[in-house]
Protein backbone atom coordinates (compact mmCIF):
# COMPACT_ATOMS: atom_id res chain seq x y z
CA UNK A 1 0.00 0.00 0.00
CA UNK A 2 1.28 3.45 -0.90
CA UNK A 3 1.77 6.06 1.78
CA UNK A 4 -0.73 8.91 1.76
CA UNK A 5 1.87 11.39 0.53
CA UNK A 6 2.30 9.48 -2.74
CA UNK A 7 -1.40 9.70 -3.58
CA UNK A 8 -1.10 13.37 -4.40
CA UNK A 9 -0.87 14.41 -8.02
CA UNK A 10 2.10 16.18 -9.55
CA UNK A 11 3.26 19.22 -7.69
CA UNK A 12 1.72 22.49 -8.86
CA UNK A 13 3.61 24.71 -11.24
CA UNK A 14 4.65 28.13 -10.09
CA UNK A 15 2.60 31.07 -11.33
CA UNK A 16 5.30 32.18 -13.75
CA UNK A 17 5.80 28.69 -15.23
CA UNK A 18 2.06 28.10 -15.64
CA UNK A 19 1.56 31.51 -17.22
CA UNK A 20 4.50 30.94 -19.59
CA UNK A 21 3.19 27.53 -20.70
CA UNK A 22 -0.30 28.87 -21.34
CA UNK A 23 1.01 31.95 -23.16
CA UNK A 24 3.33 29.94 -25.42
CA UNK A 25 0.53 27.48 -26.17
CA UNK A 26 -1.82 30.32 -27.10
CA UNK A 27 0.76 32.15 -29.22
CA UNK A 28 1.58 28.96 -31.14
CA UNK A 29 -1.97 27.65 -31.57
CA UNK A 30 -3.91 30.79 -32.46
CA UNK A 31 -2.19 31.36 -35.82
CA UNK A 32 -2.22 27.69 -36.79
CA UNK A 33 -6.01 27.67 -37.05
CA UNK A 34 -6.22 30.67 -39.40
CA UNK A 35 -2.89 30.72 -41.25
CA UNK A 36 -3.88 28.19 -43.96
CA UNK A 37 -7.16 29.96 -44.77
CA UNK A 38 -5.76 32.41 -47.38
CA UNK A 39 -4.10 29.49 -49.17
CA UNK A 40 -7.35 27.60 -49.84
CA UNK A 41 -8.12 29.59 -53.03
CA UNK A 42 -4.63 28.71 -54.30
CA UNK A 43 -5.31 25.04 -53.60
CA UNK A 44 -8.61 25.44 -55.46
CA UNK A 45 -6.84 26.77 -58.55
CA UNK A 46 -4.09 24.16 -58.40
CA UNK A 47 -6.38 21.14 -58.00
CA UNK A 48 -9.35 22.60 -59.87
CA UNK A 49 -12.06 21.93 -57.31
CA UNK A 50 -15.28 23.89 -56.88
CA UNK A 51 -16.07 26.81 -54.61
CA UNK A 52 -18.48 24.48 -52.83
CA UNK A 53 -15.59 22.17 -51.99
CA UNK A 54 -13.67 25.12 -50.50
CA UNK A 55 -16.72 25.74 -48.30
CA UNK A 56 -16.73 22.07 -47.29
CA UNK A 57 -13.04 22.29 -46.37
CA UNK A 58 -13.81 25.29 -44.14
CA UNK A 59 -16.89 23.60 -42.64
CA UNK A 60 -14.96 20.48 -41.64
CA UNK A 61 -13.05 22.62 -39.13
CA UNK A 62 -16.30 23.42 -37.33
CA UNK A 63 -17.40 19.78 -37.44
CA UNK A 64 -14.08 18.74 -35.87
CA UNK A 65 -14.38 21.45 -33.26
CA UNK A 66 -17.95 20.55 -32.30
CA UNK A 67 -17.16 16.84 -32.31
CA UNK A 68 -14.29 17.43 -29.93
CA UNK A 69 -16.38 19.65 -27.68
CA UNK A 70 -19.08 17.02 -27.40
CA UNK A 71 -16.88 13.95 -27.00
CA UNK A 72 -13.61 15.07 -25.41
CA UNK A 73 -14.81 17.55 -22.80
CA UNK A 74 -13.72 15.47 -19.82
CA UNK A 75 -10.29 14.58 -21.21
CA UNK A 76 -8.45 16.87 -18.83
CA UNK A 77 -10.39 15.37 -15.91
CA UNK A 78 -9.15 11.90 -16.87
CA UNK A 79 -5.62 12.72 -18.03
CA UNK A 80 -4.83 15.81 -15.99
CA UNK A 81 -4.49 19.48 -16.89
CA UNK A 82 -0.90 19.40 -18.12
CA UNK A 83 -1.14 16.82 -20.92
CA UNK A 84 -4.01 18.67 -22.63
CA UNK A 85 -1.99 21.69 -23.89
CA UNK A 86 0.78 19.31 -24.96
CA UNK A 87 -1.73 17.26 -26.95
CA UNK A 88 -3.04 20.48 -28.54
CA UNK A 89 0.48 21.44 -29.61
CA UNK A 90 1.08 17.98 -31.10
CA UNK A 91 -2.22 18.10 -33.00
CA UNK A 92 -1.34 21.58 -34.29
CA UNK A 93 1.98 20.25 -35.57
CA UNK A 94 0.18 17.31 -37.19
CA UNK A 95 -2.36 19.53 -38.96
CA UNK A 96 0.42 21.82 -40.20
CA UNK A 97 2.36 18.83 -41.53
CA UNK A 98 -0.75 17.57 -43.32
CA UNK A 99 -1.22 20.99 -44.94
CA UNK A 100 2.43 21.05 -46.05
CA UNK A 101 2.15 17.64 -47.67
CA UNK A 102 -1.41 18.07 -49.01
CA UNK A 103 -1.93 16.55 -52.43
CA UNK A 104 -5.68 16.93 -52.82
CA UNK A 105 -8.98 17.82 -51.25
CA UNK A 106 -8.97 14.82 -48.90
CA UNK A 107 -5.71 16.03 -47.33
CA UNK A 108 -7.21 19.47 -46.76
CA UNK A 109 -10.33 17.99 -45.17
CA UNK A 110 -8.23 15.83 -42.83
CA UNK A 111 -6.00 18.78 -41.90
CA UNK A 112 -8.99 20.99 -41.11
CA UNK A 113 -10.61 18.26 -38.99
CA UNK A 114 -7.37 17.90 -37.00
CA UNK A 115 -7.26 21.70 -36.62
CA UNK A 116 -10.75 21.65 -35.13
CA UNK A 117 -9.62 19.02 -32.64
CA UNK A 118 -6.53 20.93 -31.53
CA UNK A 119 -8.42 24.18 -31.28
CA UNK A 120 -10.84 22.53 -28.88
CA UNK A 121 -8.00 21.18 -26.77
CA UNK A 122 -6.50 24.66 -26.58
CA UNK A 123 -9.78 26.28 -25.57
CA UNK A 124 -10.35 23.65 -22.91
CA UNK A 125 -6.84 24.11 -21.53
CA UNK A 126 -7.31 27.87 -21.46
CA UNK A 127 -10.62 27.49 -19.65
CA UNK A 128 -8.94 25.32 -17.03
CA UNK A 129 -5.86 27.50 -16.73
CA UNK A 130 -6.68 28.44 -13.19
CA UNK A 131 -6.10 24.84 -12.14
CA UNK A 132 -2.51 25.03 -13.32
CA UNK A 133 -1.86 28.09 -11.21
CA UNK A 134 -1.05 27.60 -7.54
CA UNK A 135 -3.20 29.02 -4.80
Amino acid sequence: MKPLGSLRGPRPLGRRAAFTILTVTTVVLMPTASAPSPIHPLYRERWDFSVTMVTVVFAVYVVGLLGALLTLGATSDRLGRRPVPLAALLLAAASTAIFWTADGVLSLVIARAVQGRHRNRHQWAGGRAGRLLPG
